[in-house]
C-alpha cells in the first residue's frame, strides 16, 4: 500500500485453491494498478511482449506476483519498479528493508540491489540520443500513447506557449506544473488522474471560466439568430424573383401574341365568281325585273 500498489479499499484473501486474490470493496473508487487485471484485450500477459496468458491464471496483477510461472516475471519487475519517480527498485528496496528483517529477506534484497546496479550505466552508448528521439516520435505517433504532464510542458515550452497544467482527482483540481513564458493568452488544462502512483489514460481538457463560457453562448445564439434572419430575407428575395421573373414570362407571351397579330396579312378580296348573287325583290306581290 505505501508504494500505492494497493489502497485501503482492496481486500487481499486466499481463495479455495490456496492462491492469494484482491477483492475491492469500494467499486466507485476504482481499481488501483495492483488489483487491475494481469491479462491484457490480446489475452497476453500484460507487459510479457506477447506471452499467452496461460489457463486459470490469476486474475490480478498482485495475485501474478505470487505465482511462480516465469510469464509473470515482467510484472514482478514492474512492481518493484512501481510508484519510484526515477522508474527503479530504490523505493522498494527502501521500503521493504524497513519492514522486514532476517537473513532470507537480506539475501534477496542484496540481489535486488545488485540488479539495481547492473541495470544502470553511466556510459551513454553512442548515438544514444539521435536513436532515441527517433524511436520517441514512433511511439507518439502511435494513438495508443498518452502525453505525460512533462511531455506536455516542454512541448509548450518550445512553441513558447503559455499553459497552465492541473490534475483533477475526485473532483478537486491540483497544480500540476506551467510554462508562462511564451506568447499569445494564457491557457489552463486539466488532466484526469488518481490519488495513487499509477499512471492513468486520460485526455487533456481545456478549462475556461464560466463568464467566458456564457460570452461564448451568447455570442452563439447571436450568429444563430443572424443566420437564421438572413436566410429568411434570401428567402424572401428568391420568392419575389420568382414572382417578377413570371410576370415578365407573361407579359412577354401577351406582347409577343399581340405582335404577331398585328403583323398578319389583310384576308384576299373576295372575286367576282365568289361574290353572292343580287337577290330580287318582289313588289306587291309581282318581282320586278
Amino acid at each position: 500500500m505505501q508504494l500505492g500498489y494497493l489502497s485501503a479499499n482492496n481486500e487481499v484473501r486466499h481463495d479455495s485453491a490456496g492462491r492469494i486474490e484482491v477483492l475491492c470493496t469500494d467499486p466507485a473508487a476504482g481499481l488501483e494498478e495492483g488489483a487491475r487485471s494481469a491479462r491484457d484485450e490480446a489475452g497476453n500477459v500484460r507487459g510479457s511482449s506477447g506471452k499467452i496468458f496461460p489457463q486459470n491464471g490469476p486474475g490480478c496483477k498482485y495475485s501474478a506476483l505470487f505465482d511462480p510461472n516465469p510469464s509473470f516475471d515482467a510484472l514482478r519487475e514492474a512492481f518493484m519498479i512501481f510508484g519510484d519517480p526515477n522508474s527503479k527498485a530504490d523505493t522498494f528496496v527502501r521500503l521493504l528493508m524497513q519492514q522486514v528483517a532476517g537473513r532470507k529477506h537480506l539475501t534477496f534484497t542484496r540481489n535486488v540491489q545488485t540488479w539495481i546496479a547492473a541495470a544502470t550505466s553511466d556510459c551513454e552508448p553512442m548515438g544514444f540520443g539521435v536513436r532515441a528521439w527517433s524511436a520517441y516520435l514512433s511511439c507518439v505517433q502511435d494513438k495508443s500513447y498518452y502525453f505525460s504532464v512533462d511531455e506536455l510542458l516542454a512541448m509548450c515550452c518550445q512553441a513558447a506557449t503559455r499553459v497552465i497544467v492541473m490534475k483533477e482527482v475526485d473532483g478537486v483540481l491540483t497544480f500540476a506544473g506551467s510554462c508562462l513564458n511564451g506568447y499569445g493568452p494564457l491557457i489552463v488544462t486539466k488532466l484526469n488522474a488518481n490519488d495513487q502512483a499509477g499512471s492513468v489514460r486520460s485526455h487533456f481538457e481545456r478549462i475556461i471560466p464560466k463568464s467566458r463560457v456564457l460570452e461564448f453562448s451568447s455570442a452563439m445564439e447571436a450568429e444563430v439568430s443572424e443566420r437564421r434572419r438572413q436566410e429568411e430575407l434570401d428567402r424572401r428575395e428568391r420568392a419575389e424573383k420568382r414572382v417578377k421573373e413570371e410576370a415578365e414570362r407573361k407579359a412577354n407571351q401577351e406582347a409577343a401574341a399581340k405582335t404577331k397579330q398585328e403583323d398578319a396579312p389583310p384576308p384576299p378580296p373576295a372575286s367576282d365568281g365568289q361574290r353572292p348573287a343580287n337577290k330580287k325583290k318582289k313588289w306587291g306581290g309581282k318581282q320586278q325585273p
